[in-house]
């Protein structure tokens, strides 16, 4: 029974009650009467969700009760359809609290049409059951053998003896585990689905009904396409995800047929209900050739905002276990995402709380994430939609990766799937998910990321956070998954205050640095003013010797112990910081490795503006030597400029290095701005490059000691370098 809580803390009824639906004989299960703050923790460490449901007699006397299930979707569907209504036992009462409880649908009609009719069974084995058995059920005998054993277990945890006498024993050990682990979870969704004739058997084989037609882009043959097995968590590549012995298409399809039904048929201002418009007319089921009402209902969220058609004859399917349909009028399939976002966006029961270390408005995001993902780091409910921040962007995650191709191409993001021979079991509902993962590619960002199928089931649910029996417990990024799914190739280009026509340079520094305020791309190479300005200063830092040097600008790193992870990316980036020190001009700036890995990608803005502010454009263009034009040729990355020896006397070599051949051009200035001379002007060659001035100016004279300046002209950008000539 793996780590076993200390049952006997609870009633010997409970305790029973709660193993059974442990072990998903019973889908949900329902207390008569309140649970003490002790039962409820240990029903919690039992792995099941709790909730008090209060009900009241025809004469107004409240009644308390409790119901728990591995699934917090029935807890609040029961809850939904029961809190506060008074007790009756009408046929659709009887029948879908019946489906909950995982009763045999013919002991369910039997017991509606005529209540306790002998049935066969003696008073030991009807004791242990629930429910009230129909005459000769061979359901409820399967379903028996499981619930003796479950007994039996829970017998042994309160340390008495198994009954002798009609309690035989009826399986080995090795048996025991076999059924444990995989018949057992089969038995009452088989008992329930018995009139619809999907009775799994002994060898695995399904006797499918035929309303449950084919779904296109189903790997697994389940009845569920890629998206939608992404979509509600369930495995692309296994065909019952669940062990219950059911396909899970049919899973699906019955347990929205549930939940469409419970829903209430008038208006709710704060929660989904149903519309229905009803026809003069008919048609015809193209499967059973029953005649159904060709009208539809209407799926209402009125806070979502949110609403779904689905015609009548779409609901007929759906009672049969089908997604799609084909009537004499209507045909499709319906519409899952839209569905699942109103019903059930999120199930609380895969929502692990931890792993999130700033999150002001506790809705489960990193306050420096919201921003990125277009969220108020101060509202739980930005939209107010009535589903949390947190959980709506694993919602949206989830639904676009779930669309993406499953083919390589140049474009736009694409998935790769890597199975493993193996699976992983979750550890919130026991779901079974191939151990292997996908990659998300996204060649426009240049980012991939693997994300393990476990992950997507969580997210499925509304959970980031993940765990299951083979990934320990871990937190996925919403924010770098955003830029996989969504990002064009610019994510880590932020948006800046004071910047009128949005180049990522505000209009002061435009203004410093000779940009047009009112262009994005001052040069015209198709890249805007603030990325080209910060991939050229990036590939300028990278080129900088290691110092200290006397006479070149040079590079200090600062290494620390401690990382963060880029929350556009997801890439590990040291804490630290590097010095950027001209000796000559004694002026120095410091550039983290964060900001730098922001400008490597055309930002001087971070994701972490609390820990790594905008970088300071204009001082970092001063210390490293850069001026800019409005010529309208494209700048390359380039290793900076510098000579030697510095100061000279008689003469000094000047070099620099290009990733391709261009125009460029060298001249020496005086101190006053005044040009002395002209190096060289015309094409310059990929690679290295090495000039030599010796000290005159144009007309060949011996220029006096002082400070002179070198500057190297790429089109719209230059760079400076402070030469000093002494006798």
């Amino acid at each position: 029974m793996g780590d076993m809580p200390d049952i006997k803390q609870l009633p010997f009824e409970l305790a029973y009650l709660a193993l059974l639906t442990r072990y998903h004989l019973k889908p949900l299960s329902r207390w008569e009467g309140e649970l003490s703050p002790v039962q409820i923790s240990t029903l919690n460490l039992l792995g099941l969700e709790v909730e008090p449901v209060r009900r009241y007699t025809l004469l107004g006397k409240g009644v308390p009760r409790s119901v728990f299930s591995m699934n917090a979707r029935y807890v609040e569907t029961y809850r939904s359809k029961c809190e506060g209504k008074r007790l009756k036992a009408t046929p659709s009462v009887v029948k879908l609290e019946g489906w909950f409880f995982g009763y045999p649908s013919c002991c369910v009609e039997q017991f509606i049409r005529k209540q306790y009719v002998p049935n066969g069974l003696d008073q030991d084995e009807q004791r242990i059951l629930f429910h009230w058995a129909c005459p000769g059920c061979q359901a409820t005998r399967s379903l028996l053998r499981e619930y003796q054993g479950i007994y039996r277990e829970c017998v042994h945890a309160f340390g008495g003896v198994v009954p002798e006498g009609t309690m035989r024993e009826w399986l080995t050990s090795d048996q025991k585990n076999i059924w444990h682990h995989t018949f057992r979870r089969a038995l009452p969704w088989a008992a329930s689905l018995a009139a619809l004739a999907v009775l799994p058997g002994f060898a695995g084989t399904l006797d499918i009904d035929p309303h449950v037609l084919g779904s296109p882009d189903d790997q697994d043959g389940d009845g569920l396409s890629y998206m939608e097995e992404i979509l509600l968590g369930r495995s692309p590549a296994m065909s019952d995800t669940d062990a219950n012995g059911i396909l899970d298409g049919i899973d699906e399809s019955l347990a929205l047929y549930t939940l469409i039904g419970a829903l209430p048929r008038t208006p709710i201002p704060d929660g989904p209900y149903v519309e229905e418009y009803q026809m003069d007319g008919v048609e015809q089921c193209a499967v059973c050739g029953e005649w159904i009402d060709m009208g539809f209902i209407r799926i209402i969220h009125p806070v979502r905002n949110r609403e779904v058609d689905i015609p009548y004859i779409g609901l007929h399917y759906l009672e049969h276990g089908g997604l799609a349909y084909d009537g004499s009028i209507h045909d499709g399939r319906v519409d899952i995402a839209r569905i699942k976002a109103i019903l059930f966006p999120y199930d609380l029961s895969h929502i692990i709380d931890g792993y999130v270390h700033e999150d002001e408005d506790s809705d489960r995001l990193e306050n420096n994430e919201e921003p990125l993902l277009s969220t108020d780091p101060v509202l739980p409910d930005t939209d107010n939609d009535s589903v949390e921040d947190g959980f709506q962007i694993a919602e949206e995650l989830t639904a676009a990766l779930g669309n993406l191709p499953r083919e390589v191409r140049s474009d736009g993001p694409y998935l790769i799937e890597h199975m493993q021979k193996g699976i992983e079991t979750c550890t919130r509902c026991g779901h079974v998910m191939n151990m292997g993962w996908v990659e998300v590619v996204n060649p426009l960002e240049d980012l991939s990321l693997e994300l393990p199928y476990i992950t997507l089931h969580y997210m499925a649910h509304g959970g980031l956070v993940y765990e299951g029996d083979v990934h320990p417990a871990d937190r996925a990024l919403p924010s770098v998954i955003s830029t996989l799914v969504f990002g064009s190739g610019h994510s880590h280009q932020l948006l800046v205050e004071g910047d009128s026509d949005s180049d990522g340079l505000t209009d002061a520094e435009e203004e410093q640095m000779y940009f047009l305020t009112n262009n994005p791309d001052t040069d015209g190479d198709g890249v805007k003013d603030g990325p080209d300005l910060a991939f050229f200063l990036h590939e300028v830092i990278e080129g900088l010797p290691v110092g200290p040097l006397p006479d070149q600008t040079y590079v200090i790193h600062h290494l620390t112990y401690g990382i963060y992870e880029c929350l556009v990316c997801g890439e590990s980036i040291n804490m630290g910081s590097m010095e950027i020190v001209d000796p000559i001009g004694g002026k120095s700036t410091l550039v983290s490795y964060y900001s730098d890995h922001f400008m490597k990608h055309g930002s001087f803005s971070t994701d972490r503006p609390d820990l790594y502010a905008r970088l300071d454009v204009l001082k970092l263009v001063d210390v490293i030597g850069v001026s800019t034009t409005q010529a309208s040729d494209p700048m390359p990355s380039i290793i900076p400029l510098s000579n030697t020896p510095n100061p000279f006397t008689t003469q000094t070599e000047i070099s620099f290095s290009l990733p391709a051949g261009r125009n460029a051009e060298l001249v020496i200035f005086d101190a006053a701005g005044r040009k002395v001379c002209d190096i060289y002007s015309g094409p310059i060659r990929e690679g290295s490059n090495r000039f030599v001035w010796y000290g005159r100016d144009s007309r060949g004279r011996i220029v006096p000691s002082g400070v002179y300046f070198c500057k190297l002209n790429l089109g719209s950008f230059s760079l400076k370098r402070k030469i000093v000539k002494v006798h």
